[in-house]
């Protein structure tokens, strides 16, 4: 089931850097050594839950016919991802021109980019998608049963004395 296999391998390797970039960012105006009322903890409870994303890219990249489920949840999280950054900029398009600190723009022009980076990550999912529903017509077999059948190739089990 090598459906686009480098493509799935380009995913996970963007969504390990991407989860790291979003890690910087978040705690760039924390202090390095933190302090008890303003450590880094706050802001990466924002990132967290983006740790699922390098996960399922893993996931997707090792065995596709087992997860295939987690392409539409993968790209949904995506279109998530990049429609929360617009309302971002939408909502805070006032506010950005007044902070024109070096870091502050870093920060915004980063976002873009992994806004970007997300976009280019939602027409690989609907790109592994198409492809895996015309493989599926094709041969008239949901992948999830072929992933479920045993292999030609394995070796029977063979038996132990007891």
């Amino acid at each position: 089931m090598d459906v686009y296999r480098p493509l799935r391998a380009i995913l996970f390797v963007y969504e390990v850097i991407r989860f790291v970039v979003m890690i910087r960012v978040c705690t760039a105006f924390v202090p390095v050594e933190g302090s008890a009322e303003n450590g880094a903890f706050p802001y990466l409870v924002y990132t967290v839950p983006n740790a699922l994303f390098p996960l399922m890219a893993l996931f997707l990249w090792l065995s596709l016919a087992h997860y295939k489920p987690y392409i539409s949840l993968y790209t949904a999280g995506k279109i998530i991802a990049v429609v929360s950054v617009i309302g971002w900029c939408v909502f805070s398009f006032r506010t950005i021109p007044v902070m024109w600190e070096e870091a502050v723009m870093m920060s915004v022009g980063i976002t873009f980019i992994l806004a970007i980076g997300d976009v280019l990550s939602i027409c690989g999912g609907f790109l592994i998608q198409n492809k895996l529903n015309r493989l599926e017509r094709l041969i008239d077999t949901p992948i999830a049963t072929l992933a479920a059948a045993p292999s030609e190739t394995t070796a029977p089990e063979q038996g132990g004395i007891s």
